[in-house]
Protein backbone atom coordinates (compact mmCIF):
# COMPACT_ATOMS: atom_id res chain seq x y z
CA UNK A 1 0.00 0.00 0.00
CA UNK A 2 1.26 3.36 -0.58
CA UNK A 3 0.46 6.47 0.70
CA UNK A 4 -1.63 8.00 -1.91
CA UNK A 5 -4.09 5.27 -1.86
CA UNK A 6 -5.91 2.02 -1.44
CA UNK A 7 -3.52 -1.23 -2.46
CA UNK A 8 -4.70 -2.79 -6.12
CA UNK A 9 -5.60 -5.81 -4.95
CA UNK A 10 -9.30 -4.68 -2.80
CA UNK A 11 -11.93 -3.70 -4.10
CA UNK A 12 -13.51 -0.45 -3.22
CA UNK A 13 -17.02 -1.38 -1.29
CA UNK A 14 -17.71 2.70 0.00
CA UNK A 15 -17.67 6.01 -1.18
CA UNK A 16 -16.16 8.81 0.35
CA UNK A 17 -18.77 11.54 0.99
CA UNK A 18 -16.90 14.07 2.87
CA UNK A 19 -18.70 16.19 6.28
CA UNK A 20 -22.28 14.60 6.88
CA UNK A 21 -24.25 17.48 8.84
CA UNK A 22 -28.01 18.02 10.29
CA UNK A 23 -29.97 20.42 8.85
CA UNK A 24 -29.34 23.80 10.41
CA UNK A 25 -32.69 25.14 12.53
CA UNK A 26 -33.61 21.48 13.48
CA UNK A 27 -36.27 21.42 15.85
CA UNK A 28 -35.34 21.42 19.89
CA UNK A 29 -38.64 20.93 21.42
CA UNK A 30 -40.53 23.93 22.81
CA UNK A 31 -40.02 23.79 26.51
CA UNK A 32 -35.88 24.00 25.97
CA UNK A 33 -36.42 26.50 23.28
CA UNK A 34 -38.16 28.33 25.88
CA UNK A 35 -35.90 27.56 28.69
CA UNK A 36 -32.94 28.77 27.05
CA UNK A 37 -34.38 32.21 25.73
CA UNK A 38 -35.51 33.31 29.41
CA UNK A 39 -32.35 33.46 30.86
CA UNK A 40 -28.52 33.65 30.91
CA UNK A 41 -27.36 30.94 28.15
CA UNK A 42 -26.07 28.13 29.99
CA UNK A 43 -22.96 26.34 30.31
CA UNK A 44 -22.90 23.24 27.64
CA UNK A 45 -21.86 19.92 29.05
CA UNK A 46 -21.38 16.83 26.67
CA UNK A 47 -20.66 13.63 27.29
CA UNK A 48 -20.93 12.05 23.06
CA UNK A 49 -20.37 8.61 23.35
CA UNK A 50 -18.70 8.67 26.50
CA UNK A 51 -20.48 6.22 29.00
CA UNK A 52 -21.61 7.66 32.19
CA UNK A 53 -21.69 4.57 34.64
CA UNK A 54 -24.00 6.59 37.48
CA UNK A 55 -25.76 9.26 35.87
CA UNK A 56 -27.96 9.99 39.12
CA UNK A 57 -23.82 10.81 41.10
CA UNK A 58 -23.09 12.69 37.43
CA UNK A 59 -26.19 14.60 37.49
CA UNK A 60 -26.02 15.13 41.90
CA UNK A 61 -22.49 16.76 40.60
CA UNK A 62 -23.10 18.97 37.67
CA UNK A 63 -26.47 20.50 39.82
CA UNK A 64 -24.45 20.96 42.69
CA UNK A 65 -21.72 22.91 41.15
CA UNK A 66 -24.08 24.51 39.16
CA UNK A 67 -25.84 25.79 41.99
CA UNK A 68 -22.46 26.61 43.79
CA UNK A 69 -21.25 28.83 40.48
CA UNK A 70 -24.44 30.29 39.86
CA UNK A 71 -24.86 29.08 36.40
CA UNK A 72 -26.97 27.24 34.22
CA UNK A 73 -26.05 24.19 32.90
CA UNK A 74 -27.47 22.42 29.19
CA UNK A 75 -26.20 18.33 29.41
CA UNK A 76 -25.75 17.46 26.07
CA UNK A 77 -26.69 13.44 27.06
CA UNK A 78 -25.08 11.40 24.36
CA UNK A 79 -25.57 8.03 24.55
CA UNK A 80 -25.76 7.87 28.25
CA UNK A 81 -29.04 7.33 30.33
CA UNK A 82 -28.96 11.08 31.93
CA UNK A 83 -32.46 11.25 30.62
CA UNK A 84 -33.40 8.94 32.92
CA UNK A 85 -31.43 10.45 36.29
CA UNK A 86 -34.05 12.98 37.86
CA UNK A 87 -33.40 16.88 38.17
CA UNK A 88 -33.33 18.56 41.37
CA UNK A 89 -36.33 21.35 42.06
CA UNK A 90 -35.22 24.41 40.06
CA UNK A 91 -34.35 25.62 36.71
CA UNK A 92 -30.59 25.93 36.63
CA UNK A 93 -29.91 22.31 34.90
CA UNK A 94 -31.46 20.50 31.76
CA UNK A 95 -30.63 17.68 30.26
CA UNK A 96 -31.55 17.15 25.90
CA UNK A 97 -31.29 13.49 24.85
CA UNK A 98 -30.86 12.34 21.17
CA UNK A 99 -28.88 14.17 18.44
CA UNK A 100 -28.59 17.82 18.82
CA UNK A 101 -27.81 20.93 16.26
CA UNK A 102 -24.64 22.49 17.80
CA UNK A 103 -24.95 25.07 15.60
Amino acid sequence: MTATGRPASTVQATASTGSVWPVSGSPIGPALDAWLAEDDPPVFVGFGSMPILDSAATMDMITTVAARVGVRVLIGAGWSRFGQAPVRPGNRVRVAAGVLNYD
